[in-house]
């Protein structure tokens, strides 16, 4: 930490590391709990069971919303760059949240129900949850990661936290539904409302003038645009977003649906069996809820293991472990084993924020600290959204199909593919640092 950062620290313009951290955990959790009530299985049973809608057309729904971000990824991206650890716009995903639980009540519910309406509803639900979650999330992994490293940490501390509140919302949500199916959305205003007061009492605005590991005072300009769109690892890393990572983010809409088919598993059930399934998945959640303190533990130190393989070669063996994964959950219905759909939901849990955290540690190895906002949020998250849009309705068409089995096998075969393939062009660019490559450019220049 430079010693202007020490001098503006004991100036108290600054927190201090412990206390940065402190805040920004608690940040990171209050947003996952947020997270975790669109996550939750009982978000897409709501949608089958509540409001009668299609494998196909929760697909549609969950494509309007990534069709959503994709307009808001370069802007974010920009703004985030521009900003860089002030909360001037991260804040609005707070402010748009706590009208969540009246949207949903009131305008999404009505028009999605009704067939005449309902890609209005669908869009209208894009525009809010898109902004929140889809995009929203890649914003405020985006952000922590700035704010954290600015204070000389690493974002493993505060994705631990984003794990910890996943899981403790992740058991109390299906409660909520089994109590009131639209009280989750009210927790999202509430979670909101605090998540916006914690933001108000981070100490940013002497980083303005400051020069830190992830800020530059040099602004960003069309020339560091282009020269990132020369380089081979910003489409690898498309690569990476377009065809392995977002056949992980379609499955994750159908995965509750799956684990009630394999727990009920009668072709029409009751009202009465799937509310008692419900019960039951939420108890066995509860009792296996322990085991993300591994998951937690594991996050923790998920950078030092990163660091240690590299950055890019942990998105191959990431992308072998979703590969893995989607093999588990064809496994699960073929043998209608509750407990490999467990296994499955707990590895799930720990997959989704070790995408953030390699993604992250792959930006920052790969580019310009100038460009790393733009690099995470077009090359990654404006890639992924734009695939996930495009396959989002014709994945959630397999499943309807060809049924979920046999659709998860097939899919786990296109990641393998895919992650081979990454493997193969890594190997070909092996330049493995963007300072190792200003280095290079520097000796043959002088």
């Amino acid at each position: 930490m430079s010693d202007n950062i020490q001098t503006l620290i004991a100036e108290g313009k600054i927190d201090t590391k412990k206390v940065a951290f402190i805040k920004v955990s608690i940040i990171a959790f209050i947003y996952a709990c947020m997270w975790a009530c669109i996550l939750s299985d009982t978000f897409f049973i709501w949608l089958n069971k509540d409001l009668h809608l299609s494998e196909t057309k929760i697909g549609t729904v969950m494509g309007c919303q990534a069709l959503v971000a994709v307009l808001y990824k370069p802007l974010m991206g920009y703004m985030l760059d521009k900003f860089q650890v002030r909360i001037t716009f991260i804040s609005t995903i707070a402010i748009a949240g706590i009208f969540t639980g009246p949207f949903f009540t009131y305008i999404y519910q009505p028009l999605v129900m009704n067939p005449k309406t309902f890609y209005i509803g669908a869009l209208s639900g894009g525009v809010l949850l898109g902004y929140m979650f889809v995009a929203g999330s890649a914003g405020m992994y985006s952000y922590l990661d700035k704010y954290v490293r600015a204070h000389g940490g690493k974002f493993s501390l505060p994705n631990a936290f984003i794990v910890a509140g996943l899981a403790v919302a992740g058991v109390a949500v299906p409660y909520m539904y089994l109590m009131n199916h639209l009280m989750s959305f009210y927790a999202i205003s509430v979670f909101s409302a605090i998540l916006l007061v914690a933001l108000l009492t981070l100490k940013v605005k002497a980083f303005d003038n400051l020069e830190t590991e992830t800020s530059s005072r040099k602004k960003l300009d069309m020339s560091d645009m282009l020269n990132l769109l020369k380089r081979p690892h910003f489409y690898i890393l498309a690569l990476f977003a377009g065809l392995v990572v977002v056949i992980y983010y379609v499955q994750a809409v159908q995965i509750g649906l799956y684990a009630l088919q394999i727990w009920v598993d009668t072709p029409n059930p009751t009202s009465a069996e799937t509310q008692q399934a419900i019960q039951e998945m939420a108890n066995v959640n509860a009792w296996v809820s322990p085991s993300q303190i591994l998951v937690f533990a594991v996050i923790l130190y998920s950078s030092r293991i990163i660091q240690a393989v590299t950055p890019k070669k942990s998105i191959v063996i990431l992308g072998l472990i979703i590969a893995l994964y989607m093999g588990g959950c064809g496994l699960a219905g073929e043998l209608h084993s509750k407990v490999l759909i467990i296994g499955d939901k707990i590895l799930f849990s720990v997959i989704t924020p070790l995408i953030a955290v390699s993604v992250l540690a792959y930006v920052a190895d790969s580019f310009n600290k100038k460009v790393t906002g733009v690099a995470f949020l077009i090359g990654f998250q404006f890639v992924n959204n734009l695939a996930y849009s495009g396959s989002s309705t014709l994945i959630s068409h397999l499943f309807d199909v060809k049924g979920y089995m046999v659709g998860y096998y097939e899919l786990a075969g296109v990641v393998l593919v895919g992650t081979l393939i990454i493997a193969i062009l890594l190997s070909i660019f092996k330049t493995t640092t963007y300072k190792e490559e200003l280095l290079g450019d520097y000796l043959v220049s002088n």
